[in-house]
């Protein structure tokens, strides 16, 4: 049964990027503060308190203006109070009968005086064509987008089902489960309706789905087919849904209802490298949930391989398939974070016991690709946490990974002299080592200049792009240069120079190679 607000394609027809569950959170939470919830009904009194909640007033005008009162709707709704029945039954017959994308058929006369044999029998089927028609309305605008398209307001009405959520109406929601709903129909914007009610923060619904339902362990919020998870991953869990939206509330109470179930480590993973500092900590302190520590709490995280690493794997480029800790891959993530710099690292790290070993082992432990937590931070760019990094004195600043390439290698590979010159403060060495500390050799960072510059596509670059580009260059090729980088070492079957030769914009390199570093005269270039 789609409905107005559930409605969302969740792809963007202008940029084609999948929205993300917070921008729907902020949508239902936006629309909830539009309504304006009513006072109980005058005639409450025939209404049971314990389990009829106090509904919006534009719920109760849907059924308002098919002529059903206020009382008749907490009737119907409500299948513990005693009274007339018969409306509940003829709406949901009448529903299994219709198309879930077409209007309803045309009714003989002879239907017509069956199913108005009583007055909320006739308002059943009234209400089940409004219902049923709110699928060919249009849906409204789409919330913003990585473009920047503006979500504004629908002229539509909201629907049943987008009432009963966002009034958090336990009742609503059993009445429409009673006409073949269920907490696992996906609704248009790829998410079902337990992963609506988690965005819309509907507690009390929440609630009664885990008290009502089996929930299997590998639960799933939406279409796998539609719903973007985590890389790898095939479902996007309820707590990783409740942890997005930063709803450590929400994400406690589904806790509570699985006690036995550990946290994937997808949702620990996430948190780490998307999270805030407060978010995490929430998890830890109010949720009970163990975020690092190598305990028999501490699941292993599989690694997903593509078919592209394949070829990684035959070439060596892999380090290791086996399983890893769950706490060493978050602090590789937490070092990727650049929304808290270096503060979600500094959480991590400070929930480590004062062990040296134990500090070594986490602050060098390397990942599937032999990447350790350093380089992941020069990767990204994350200044701060780099340099939190470096004031331990037994970080390695100089291993390399899987392909070679040290952190130093990887700053230079980007062009960025400020994670250099962050590395080279600490005391790291300058890359003519043959090998680092574990015996792996050692790739020379003056060739991570020609990787950099074969991977800018420079032949894409106007000549003022080229200009800037080509300056990066020289700064980085300088840099390493000042700090004694020698560019007579080779690797692989190629020099250096003869490398820079084959590569026409690196004109003013080679001449600086040439004339300052080793004087020769009369290096040719390649032709362009």
């Amino acid at each position: 049964m789609p409905t107005q607000l559930t409605r969302l394609v969740p792809v963007c027809s202008r940029c084609n990027n999948t929205y993300k569950p917070r921008a729907l959170a902020e949508l239902l939470n936006a629309r909830r503060q539009l309504l304006q919830h009513s006072r109980k009904p005058t005639d409450k009194a025939n209404a049971d308190p314990g389990t009829s909640p106090e509904l919006a007033r534009d719920f109760l005008d849907i059924f308002n203006r098919k002529g059903i009162s206020d009382r008749e709707v907490y009737q119907i709704l409500d299948p513990t109070i005693k009274g007339k029945g018969d409306g509940l039954i003829a709406l949901t017959e009448w529903l299994e009968d219709l198309a879930s994308t077409s209007p309803p058929a045309s009714v003989t006369q002879e239907e017509q005086s069956s199913l108005h044999g009583s007055s909320i029998r006739g308002r059943a089927r009234s209400l089940a064509e409004d219902v049923v028609a709110s699928t060919v309305l249009p849906p409204p605008s789409r919330p913003a987008c990585k473009c920047r398209a503006a979500y504004t307001e629908a002229s539509a009405p909201l629907s049943c089902l987008d009432l009963a959520l966002l009034t958090d109406a336990v009742p609503a929601i059993k009445f429409l489960f009673r006409l073949g709903l269920s907490p696992f129909t996906v609704l248009p914007t790829s998410f079902n309706i337990l992963g609506t009610a988690i965005l819309a923060s509907a507690t009390a619904i929440v609630t009664h789905i885990y008290e009502s339902y089996t929930i299997p362990v590998e639960a799933n919020v939406g279409d796998e087919d539609t719903t973007t998870p985590p890389p790898g991953q095939k479902r996007l869990h309820p707590l990783l849904l409740a942890l997005s939206v930063n709803n450590i509330a929400m994400f406690s109470l589904i806790r509570r209802y699985t006690p036995k179930q550990e946290v994937p480590p997808t949702v620990l993973l996430w948190a780490a490298e998307h999270a805030e500092v407060r978010t995490v900590r929430a998890l830890r302190e109010e949720a009970g949930v163990v975020v690092l520590g190598k305990s028999d709490e501490d699941r292993m995280v599989t690694a997903v391989f593509s078919e592209e690493d394949v070829a990684d794997l035959e070439a060596g480029w892999i380090e290791t398939t086996e399983p890893i800790h769950t706490s060493i891959i978050m602090l590789h993530h937490a070092a990727a974070n650049l929304a808290t710099d270096d503060g979600m690292l500094r959480y991590l790290i400070g929930l480590l016991p004062a062990d040296r070993r134990v500090y070594d082992g986490f602050l060098n432990a390397r990942c599937w690709y032999g990447i350790t937590p350093l380089m992941e931070a020069v990767c990204v760019g994350n200044y701060a946490g780099a340099a939190y990094l470096c004031t331990f004195p037994d970080l390695d600043l100089d291993a390399v990974n899987a392909r070679h390439m040290s952190a130093l290698y990887v700053a230079t590979r980007h062009f960025d002299v400020r994670a250099m010159e962050i590395l080279f403060d600490a005391g790291c060495g300058n890359g003519n080592a043959r090998a680092d500390n574990d015996g792996r050799p050692v790739k020379p960072p003056l060739y991570a200049i020609i990787e950099g510059h074969r991977r800018a596509r420079v032949h894409r670059f106007d000549p003022a792009e080229l200009e800037r580009h080509i300056a990066r260059v020289m700064d980085t090729a300088r840099l390493l240069l000042l700090k004694k980088a020698d560019p007579r070492i080779q690797w692989g079957e190629l020099t250096l120079l003869e490398e820079v030769k084959a590569e026409p914009a690196l004109e003013k390199l080679a001449r600086m190679l040439e004339h300052e570093v080793l004087g020769q005269k009369n290096f040719a270039l390649s032709p362009v």
